[in-house]
């Protein structure tokens, strides 16, 4: 006598002997199984991200916001930092981390770490969490 069980994924086939049941026999389904879903990865030459690539596009629309908001950024930002982030300053930093980040989060990170100085590198997540907050990307 033989049962078969068929589940998401495999299969599986036992047989009744005089002693014990045993598994008689298991078998991957791959047709089963949901496709896992595609991951967007950036082209990157070494570190460096490729200009047209999709986290870059995404990395430049972001900061092209950041930049041509800039006072609504600034204002959101507690008073305490705001000195530390100069327009210009801030533009070169986010001008030069974009080429090698495909994430806007880790764009805006490394530029408020290198404008913020040592004592106040406690302060940088909190920082770049309110400027994702209002980004509308």
């Amino acid at each position: 006598m033989a049962i078969s069980i068929n589940t998401i994924g495999a299969s599986f086939v036992f047989a009744a002997s005089p002693n014990n049941t045993t598994a008689v026999n298991v078998t991957v389904e791959s047709r089963t199984k949901a496709p896992a879903p595609e991951v967007i990865t950036p082209v990157k030459k070494g570190d460096v991200v490729q200009p047209n690539s999709v986290g870059s596009v995404a990395v430049k629309a972001g900061v092209k916001w950041l930049k041509s908001h800039y006072t609504t950024v600034i204002k959101r930002i507690p008073v305490k930092w705001r000195k530390y982030i100069a327009a210009n300053v801030f533009f070169e930093a986010l001008d030069y981390y974009t080429q090698y980040s495909d994430k806007l989060h880790d764009v805006i990170t490394y530029a408020i770490s290198y404008l913020l100085p040592a004592s106040a590198q406690g302060a940088v997540p909190a920082i770049v969490f309110v400027i994702e907050l209002i980004i509308p990307i």
